[in-house]
């Protein structure tokens, strides 16, 4: 869904995507 990798590696469900 994420069109980036966090830095933990892991895809979030959005929250994370957008602190990015």
């Amino acid at each position: 869904m994420t069109s980036f990798k966090n830095p933990d590696g892991r895809a979030p469900k959005g929250l994370e995507q957008r602190r990015t």
